[in-house]
């Protein structure tokens, strides 16, 4: 095994320029959301990486960067792609496998996770294997570190701490480490991604109202951000006077023009719109256009999975009537 020198410094192979870090160890294994790094003999210009790279990589210009714990980030430089945007599965895996399987998902170039893959639900091993098998971006919930541990549970309300202390026990080490390797942020070019705010995305502050937003507008640099977290599909902008407005988030939002956006796509698995169909996004780079999408699946089969786990009733009530 063979590092690049003592300090940072990039590295071309091929097309790609990559930024290495000392002291990452020989088998590092960086999680599947930011793709798994090997740097192996430089001399021939080799680099080794894991299953999470796949064809959408190649197709596209990267470039990898510190994060300052020792891990490595990659963006991408294209703007002309298409994302698939999913947030707060929750271990509802009929809810995700209706969304994987709907027609405009399958069509985007990159799927997009904004965390909380697990809790509530009664498959969170199964959804996170499933996110595994794709090409994903995937940042941190407050569900998927307190599962994994990292998160104090005093903060959540009685079911919920039921469901994570459940997960927890059903979820084996690989799987734990995933989730406790999850950044909170990622960020393109074009936009931004944290689970609760761009601003504080490790006090896991909601954003409901525009006074909400109007800090936040500030912390990021993207004329648009995504988050999830309050499970209502929602849209704040801000336009160039400086006002901020906020709706429901409507089928199709044009992001042209010099105003900022910050998009709740809503939640996969536990929507809390009085809609029970599973709810996520696809984002246009190249036209600049969201478009919501909602999905119907199983509910039946998911409650009684919920009930069969020993899971609080209550999770199972909400997913029929999305509150």
């Amino acid at each position: 095994m063979e590092y690049i020198g003592d300090v940072p410094r990039l590295v071309q192979v091929g097309r790609f320029w990559l930024q290495a870090r000392p002291g990452l160890p020989d088998a590092y294994q960086y999680n599947y959301s930011h793709l798994s790094l090997v740097f192996q003999d430089y001399s021939k210009d080799t680099i080794i990486l894991t299953r999470a790279m796949t064809r959408a990589f190649l197709d596209q210009p990267r470039a990898a960067f510190p994060t300052g714990n020792g891990r490595l980030m990659i963006s991408s430089y294209s703007m002309a792609m298409r994302y698939s945007i999913v947030s707060d599965i929750h271990g509802n895996l009929e809810a995700f496998e209706a969304v994987l399987h709907d027609p405009a998902f399958s069509a985007a170039d990159r799927i997009v996770c904004l965390g909380d893959i697990v809790g509530y639900g009664a498959n969170p091993q199964e959804c996170i294997d499933l996110l595994h098998d794709h090409d994903v971006i995937c940042i941190a919930g407050n569900h998927d570190w307190a599962a994994a541990k990292q998160l104090d549970t005093a903060m959540f309300n009685a079911p919920a701490r039921h469901a994570l202390t459940w997960t927890a026990d059903h979820l084996d080490a690989e799987h734990q480490r995933f989730l406790a390797n999850l950044p909170l942020t990622w960020e393109e070019e074009f936009f931004m991604i944290s689970h609760a705010s761009p601003g504080t995305p490790d006090q896991w502050n909601y954003i409901v109202t525009r006074f909400d937003a109007l800090w936040n507008f500030s912390t990021f640099r993207q004329p648009l951000c995504f988050v999830g977290h309050t499970h209502i599909p929602m849209i704040f902008t801000l336009n160039e006077t400086g006002d901020v407005d906020e709706r429901r988030l409507p089928r199709t939002v044009s992001l042209q023009g010099r105003s900022k956006w910050i998009i709740n796509v809503g939640s996969v698995g536990q929507p809390r719109d009085h809609n029970p169909a599973a709810a996520y996004g696809i984002l246009d780079t190249k036209n600049k256009v969201f478009r919501l999408r909602r999905v119907t699946y199983d509910v039946k089969r998911a409650q009684i999975k919920i009930l069969a786990a020993g899971l609080p009733l209550i999770l199972a009530e909400r997913i029929e009537s999305g509150w």
